[in-house]
């Protein structure tokens, strides 16, 4: 008697967790098919829900089947959502689940965990102790580097006297190459607590005319991140990048970096664009000169080969001849001549 009692409680068990796993299924595809109709908070909120009837690693499976089909932009953003979700359950032990993600080593849940644990941080000791053990842990500094810049700006004002402030941040760390652009790309794309908001402001060149000049390339490249994403909601794809590009020649005109901006404006392609010759083409009718191009198309091919599209070795094939070997290089890693800091980064 007890033995069948025992069997019957198990089966129980079994039937309930598959239909609670089949029901996250299909409610975590629904979220991540209309998050927009539910509304950004709204979708995390669900995810911090489910977290409390399934497992951390339960609910990442889920989360990763869900945005499977769904375009490399998308994914990020809704990672950065579902980040949020698993920090407010988890707190800074959820950094341990993103680095099980699939999708990009987790680097948008980094960002998102790690940013807004820090963020909270303010003996700068325990933030270069957070660096160090990710690069023991074989993260690499790197991508803790830009996390933590996400959090300098999260914890800052909006504005100018904000992000010098963050930098400043960056600079009391023993290690910052790549703390800089985090904070750049904070302040312009505000992706932190699941808001993802590109800053608006009257004056479309501001800011970079208002950090110290190191730090003008990263400015320039992660503003261009945001003039995208403001023009396209109201201009097709084409006019979005021709205007970009000429804002970027009217940078350079006020001291601001013009490779940083075409590099800025690739990425934004390589981020979205449904094939790889639908962005060559792109950057081709975008670019002035065949430095534009090669920028355009070497961070476009940056961008791709990280959101693993087919044919990206293709994309160099377009830059003039001259200069292939250089779009490749920096496609598959390297740094740009120009690039000091390092105005890309794209962990």
């Amino acid at each position: 008697m007890f033995q069948r009692v025992r069997a019957t409680v198990l089966g129980v068990c079994i039937v309930s967790t598959l239909l609670l796993v089949a029901s996250g299924t299909m409610l975590a595809s629904a979220l991540s098919q209309h998050d927009e109709v539910i509304g950004k908070r709204a979708y995390t909120s669900t995810w911090h829900g489910l977290l409390f009837i399934v497992s951390p690693n339960t609910a990442y499976g889920l989360f990763e089947s869900s945005i499977a089909d769904l375009s490399f932009a998308r994914r990020h953003d809704l990672e950065h959502r579902f980040a949020r979700a698993l920090f407010l359950h988890e707190g800074y032990g959820a950094l341990q689940y993103c680095m099980m993600s699939k999708e990009r080593n987790g680097a948008a849940c980094h960002h998102e965990v790690l940013g807004l644990h820090v963020s909270e941080l303010k003996d700068t000791a325990l933030i270069a102790q957070i660096i160090e053990e990710c690069h023991e842990g074989g993260t690499g500094s790197l991508l803790c580097e830009h996390s933590i810049g996400h959090a300098f700006a999260y914890a800052a004002e909006r504005d100018a006297d904000g992000v010098r402030w963050a930098l400043s941040r960056c600079e009391e760390l023993p290690s910052h190459r790549s703390c800089p652009g985090g904070v750049m790309m904070e302040y312009f794309l505000q992706t932190l607590a699941a808001q993802s908001e590109p800053v608006k402001t009257d004056d479309i060149f501001a800011l970079c005319g208002d950090v110290p000049t190191e730090y003008n390339s990263s400015c320039s490249f992660w503003r261009t991140q945001a003039w995208w994403r403001l023009l396209m909601q109201d201009m097709p794809m084409s006019e979005t990048t021709r205007e970009i590009a000429s804002r970027c020649v009217e940078a350079e005109m006020r001291g601001d970096d013009r490779q940083a901006c075409f590099a800025g404006l690739g990425n934004s392609i390589g981020r979205r664009v449904p094939t790889i010759h639908d962005g060559v083409e792109v950057c081709r009718d975008s670019s002035y000169t065949d430095d534009d191009l090669t920028h355009c198309l070497s961070y476009m091919a940056r961008r791709a080969i990280n959101a693993r599209l087919p044919e990206t070795d293709r994309i160099c094939d377009a830059a003039p001849e001259a200069l292939r070997t250089e779009c490749q290089r920096v496609a598959t890693g390297g740094n740009s001549p120009a690039e000091s800091p390092p105005f890309i980064d794209e962990l």
